[in-house]
């Protein structure tokens, strides 16, 4: 069983995975393969697996690649708020929602909107047990919905790191209502 900490560090190197791929990324590919190390079972694989193909990929490709799939793809956004919404008020009602969570734990996403997923992740990786585990909750369908969207779109690495990120907040949840 991992601990509340390798449970976090897992949620931070999957928000770091699903952020672009710069050269910067590259660079800090040796640390998330650390910390996947450092975790055990399912999650620890699929973060390992991304992690080798990121490294053995063309970088430039790779970028083109994550352009193309969460920027010009409204199924694969990264912006959980952007699909399955029946109109622009439920999206906006569904936002302030997860601006809250934001609100709450005392932070601002980065430059970037509260229903970013890798903001999300970060965030449930530091925001307090309680906030950290209702917040894991009232996104698990969106982020569930991210994961099958990418296997429908043939992109199935990245839905394996979606699939991690959703195994550790799981079980960083029952850790954090145990706690």
């Amino acid at each position: 069983m991992m601990t509340a900490d390798q449970l976090k560090d897992g949620l931070r190197t999957a928000s770091f995975l699903l952020s672009y791929p710069d050269a910067a990324w590259r660079f800090g590919l040796d640390e998330a393969e650390a910390a996947a190390g450092a975790l055990e079972g399912q999650p620890a694989a699929q973060l390992a697996a991304f992690v080798a193909a990121a490294r053995a990929a063309d970088a430039q490709e790779f970028e083109k690649r994550y352009v193309d799939a969460f920027d010009f793809n409204k199924d694969t956004s990264l912006y959980l708020t952007s699909r399955d919404r029946g109109d622009d008020a439920q999206r906006r009602t569904d936002m302030l929602a997860y601006s809250v969570f934001f609100t709450e734990a005392g932070y601002t996403p980065e430059g970037e909107s509260p229903d970013y997923l890798p903001a999300v992740l970060e965030l449930a990786a530091e925001a307090a047990p309680e906030v950290a585990a209702r917040m894991i909750r009232t996104t698990a369908s969106d982020v569930a919905s991210l994961e099958a969207a990418l296997e429908a779109h043939d992109l199935s690495d990245y839905a394996q790191v979606v699939g991690a990120a959703i195994a550790l907040a799981g079980a960083y949840e029952k850790e954090a209502v145990l706690a």
